[in-house]
């Protein structure tokens, strides 16, 4: 998970208006979209190598982890919805690319700097007018917008996943102090900055 995050990070730098923020708000977009897109980066390559649960690289799957036998529902709504969901909307990694960008796009306002909303809404409107363009010149005007709507929802799908994963790595961290782990009652402070911890 950390991996996902540490890229996700790599990804927005490469974006001009990027450096332009406050420091702060730049921690605070991290902060806001870090479980997100890593719960919707593990699903999406899930997806595309042909998994129906979040597997890694390695064919390592989190979900075998802990019960393997009987997963719980928590480790279902984490580990497997969200892929099932990009398999029904089929994203090409253009769409994607896009979708990625859009996520960071679309965040919790009030705690950033007037400046960085302003920024913001500017690049969000921008990279949301490119996704349209893109979807009619692929599908045609009527069929590329509902492709577009289709992949705003996507956005707001993933929010919750990324919530629902955040929950998560609250109850493992609880369960690991209870069980008296030391080395997973630490989490490591990336982890915990974006995870909420």
């Amino acid at each position: 998970m950390l991996d996902s995050i540490l890229i996700n990070l790599d990804y927005i730098k490469t974006f001009p208006f990027y450096s332009t923020l406050l420091l702060d708000d730049q921690k605070e977009i991290l902060r806001f979209t870090g479980a997100s897109l890593s719960i919707a980066d593990n699903s999406y390559y899930s997806y595309v190598n042909g998994y129906s649960t979040i597997t890694c690289p390695d064919g390592f799957q989190p979900i075998r982890m802990r019960h393997p036998e009987q997963p719980t529902k928590m480790d279902i709504i984490v580990s497997t919805n969200l892929v099932e969901m990009f398999q029904r909307l089929k994203p090409s990694p253009e769409e994607y690319c896009l979708l990625k960008i859009l996520i960071f796009l679309n965040l919790n306002e009030s705690k950033l700097s007037p400046e960085t909303v302003l920024i913001i809404n500017c690049e969000r409107q921008k990279y949301s007018s490119t996704l349209l363009s893109y979807l009619q010149l692929q599908k045609g005007p009527t069929s590329g917008a509902v492709r577009f709507t289709e992949i705003l929802n996507a956005v707001g799908t993933i929010f919750q996943y990324g919530d629902k994963l955040k929950d998560f790595q609250r109850i493992e961290l609880i369960a690991a102090r209870h069980r008296a782990e030391p080395a997973k009652c630490t989490p490591l402070p990336m982890l915990k900055y974006v995870m909420d911890l």
